[in-house]
């Protein structure tokens, strides 16, 4: 059990320097800074390449402090840099042609998602959740009553009128 644990340890090391090489390294072992906010740039990067949102506007949807003189500068550098470094990440991963496709088949998708009604967008949202595809609507109606067996309202009759 010793040895088992010495090995283990071994392990888990590894696994930590590998990672650590992922997120901070460069394919030669060089040193890369990571990001810190890497979730938050992407996140950004997206905001502002897909649904093409102004500086401002990013800033508040991910809680980052407009500087004092935004309101006469108009300018949010900390967006900026974040939307920057985020743009980079996804270009590293995806390389520029892949970032510039997905980019496009993600505002399809949105434009798509947009011109759902409620009642689409409620059923998407389900059938996803229950990893169900949207069109099968019996296994839907039913995933839903199983789930919300007992409640009032949530007849297998019910919930097909209420979402198809």
């Amino acid at each position: 059990m010793e040895r088992a644990c010495t090995y283990l340890h071994k392990l888990l090391g590894a696994i930590h320097t590998f990672t650590a090489f992922l997120e901070y390294g460069t394919p030669d072992w060089g040193p890369n800074r990571g990001a810190k906010t890497p979730v938050r740039d992407v996140r950004a990067a997206i905001l502002s390449d897909v649904d093409s949102l102004p500086y401002r506007v990013i800033g508040q949807e991910l809680g980052i402090l407009s500087p004092p003189d935004a309101h006469y500068k108009g300018d949010h550098p900390t967006v900026r840099a974040s939307v920057k470094r985020g743009r980079e990440i996804l270009i590293k991963a995806l390389g520029t042609d892949g970032w510039s496709k997905r980019v496009e088949t993600m505002k399809a998708e949105a434009a798509r998602w947009n011109s759902l009604s409620d009642k689409e967008k409620l059923r998407e949202t389900l059938a996803e959740e229950f990893g169900i595809p949207s069109h099968d609507q019996d296994k839907l109606v039913r995933a839903i009553a199983k789930a919300s067996a007992g409640e009032p309202g949530f007849s297998e009759d019910e919930i097909r009128r209420d979402l198809f």
